[in-house]
């Protein structure tokens, strides 16, 4: 497996010799000349497996410190590795505190840099190995809530509503834990069967009729007919698309009443409020009230009804 690492420096010939290291010992490579940056991509590049960053970089306001204190405020938490000068072992030290996984000497970085990101990588293998397998244990408790419609949503649906599961019980008793964290694979499960069943599915519908549809705003911001989107949709561009007159006349073709489709549409719209604004570099905490609403909404638990029951329309 080929890991992909982002090193943060705002020496260019740093950039380049550091690259040049990591790439020669099978790595992939991204890079950034300052921690605002750095943020950036890691929000638009989910598979970052770690940062390797200098420790001071001007301005200083986004430097290794700072950079190391916005990833624990992430809903992915990226392990990351700071270098320092000699003299700077103390910061460093403070990193480490701060939520770093360990440092580097600059005058010890050939020989030391690879071996730390080594260990650090399978230490996250490992982690990752249990998580998956603690995961698969909420498969039956979340078929129960769910009911017959389990059957209907893929391997992939499974595994996003049990990590958000997996969150929540590790964390229920913790009042002080922000469930953002838990949000994201909730969101990140309607919105793969939404993709798969329901655009499908209009997609179909529209070229049936002779119709191209509404226009989606794509991720570079191009206005693209629906039925020439070739890549998946965003939660924000699902709820927009829920909103279109087209998509209702769609769901009323499917069998699926005013209020159902009126149902669908709030809460998707409050899965997107709740997700976008929690992937943001400066979230809103969500406290595990909060979270425990969304997610009676989601699983059907007391009075709620599922909205992934609203899928068997469509396939």
């Amino acid at each position: 497996m080929e890991h992909t690492i982002l090193f943060v420096d705002d020496d260019m010939e740093a950039l380049e010799y550091v690259k040049y290291h990591l790439e020669d010992s099978g790595y992939r490579v991204l890079t950034a000349h300052d921690g605002a940056k750095a943020i950036q991509i890691v929000r638009q590049t989910p598979d970052i497996s770690l940062i390797v960053s200098d420790m001071q970089m001007p301005p200083s306001e986004w430097g290794g410190l700072w950079l190391v204190e916005q990833l624990q405020k992430q809903t992915r938490r990226v392990p990351i590795i700071i270098l320092s000068e000699r003299g700077t072992i103390s910061k460093a030290v403070e990193a480490m505190k701060a939520g770093a996984r360990n440092y580097v000497e600059k005058a010890c970085l050939e020989d030391d840099l690879i071996p730390v990101i080594e260990e650090i990588l399978l230490e996250q293998a490992d982690i990752q190995e249990r998580t998956a397998i603690e995961v698969t244990t909420y498969f039956a408790s979340l078929q129960l809530a769910i009911g017959t419609t389990w059957m209907y949503l893929d391997d992939t649906t499974h595994k996003f509503l049990a990590s958000g599961e997996h969150i929540y019980h590790v964390h229920s008793h913790d009042i002080h834990f922000d469930f953002s964290s838990a949000v994201i694979p909730f969101a990140k499960a309607f919105e793969h069967e939404f993709n798969r069943l329901f655009v499908i599915s209009m997609k179909q519908w529209l070229v049936s009729r002779r119709s191209m549809g509404p226009n989606i705003r794509l991720l570079n911001s191009r206005m693209v007919p629906l039925t020439e989107v070739t890549e998946k949709l965003t939660i924000g561009q699902l709820s927009y698309l829920f909103r279109h007159v087209t998509a209702k006349n769609f769901c009323q073709d499917k069998g699926l009443s005013n209020a159902d489709i009126q149902k669908i549409g709030e809460f998707l719209e409050n899965l997107r409020s709740k997700y976008q604004r929690n992937e943001a570099a400066h979230t809103k905490f969500i406290n595990r009230r909060s979270f425990e609403q969304l997610r009676s909404e989601v699983l059907g638990i007391g009075s709620s009804v599922s909205p992934f029951s609203y899928f068997e329309y469509f396939r």
